[in-house]
């Protein structure tokens, strides 16, 4: 028997103690795919099963893989645009059906429910991203969306919900009773309005447009993060205002208002773009010019009300 040095057998323990290691981790890294493919199969198994398309479009995929870690991911390629626009749609008008519920309970102005929503909203956007993304974003394929990320698509979408919005708040009984509740509450109740229901059916149209807006932002930018949208809620306040919408709601409400604001607030961003402002700034700009837009707007209606 030969002689070993003390350092060539600490070489050859720390060599065989490596390739144990990897032995180890790559079945550790087996199961994990081995598991993938069994919940792929569990999942199609028990889809919801109209044509076939969607149980069969769940598949495996290698998310992350390091030499000593992996991660798979079980996720449906069947890249249905209908599914997501549904998805989005239906999504957005149970939260404004949850909003409407919530204030109808407490009874509470719809406003101070859907400010509190905001909070629980931003923290499940975390959790999704974390069990269905890579745990910072998630992302859509972009082959699958690229064909509607279209000018023309964009603006059908616009004026097909302008249109749905102008015949339901100018020419309808809802409309008109939507306007007397804005304008003064108090006789709209007295006069027998439904004030849950006009709750209800405002939400309804808001969670519409909310889903909407959802889809055309997946279409233009198809990776999902938690920062993706996340100043969309102040901006829409601001628009409303900014294009001439009176706070407090009332007969004097125009639908083309919400239009022209949104306009006029895309000019806005993309002057503070050229000028090269950061969002934080711009943030603040937009803030200022909300404050004394809301201000010139309720002064010119204190000078018109009666003294008390």
């Amino acid at each position: 028997m030969g002689k070993c040095k003390a350092n060539q057998l600490g070489d050859a323990i720390a060599k065989e103690l490596s390739g144990y290691s990897q032995d180890v981790t790559d079945g550790i890294k087996k199961s994990i795919k081995t598991v993938s493919e069994e919940c792929r199969d569990d999942i199609r198994k028990n889809s919801p099963r109209l044509t076939g398309n969607y149980a069969k479009g769940w598949a495996k995929k290698v998310g992350y893989e390091a030499k000593d870690a992996i991660r798979m991911i079980v996720y449906n390629k069947t890249e249905s645009l209908v599914i997501m626009f549904a998805a989005c749609l239906g999504v957005a008008v149970f939260i404004g059906l949850f909003n409407s519920v919530l204030a109808s309970i407490f009874n509470l102005p719809v406003f101070v429910t859907t400010i509190a929503m905001l909070s629980v909203l931003n923290a499940l956007v975390l959790v999704l991203i974390k069990m269905n993304g890579t745990g910072s974003e998630i992302r859509v394929p972009m082959m699958a969306v690229s064909k509607l990320n279209t000018t023309q698509f964009k603006i059908f979408v616009l004026a097909a919900f302008f249109l749905v919005c102008l015949l339901v708040f100018s020419f309808t009984k809802v409309g008109r009773m939507q306007k007397f509740q804005g304008g003064n509450p108090i006789c709209a109740k007295l006069s027998g309005i439904s004030v849950k229901k006009m709750s209800i059916i405002a939400f309804i149209m808001s969670g519409i447009g909310v889903g909407l807006g959802a889809c055309l932002s997946i279409v233009y930018a198809p990776t999902l993060t938690r920062n993706t949208a996340s100043s969309v809620g102040m901006d829409v306040i601001i628009a409303i205002v900014f294009g001439g919408m009176p706070v407090s709601g009332g007969a004097r409400s125009k639908i083309y208002a919400a239009v022209i604001g949104a306009f006029s607030m895309t000019l806005l961003s993309q002057i503070m773009v050229m000028f090269n402002l950061n969002s934080g700034i711009g943030q603040m700009v937009k803030a200022v010019i909300f404050i004394l837009v809301v201000f010139l707007a309720t002064s010119d209606q204190r000078g018109k009300m009666l003294p008390r």
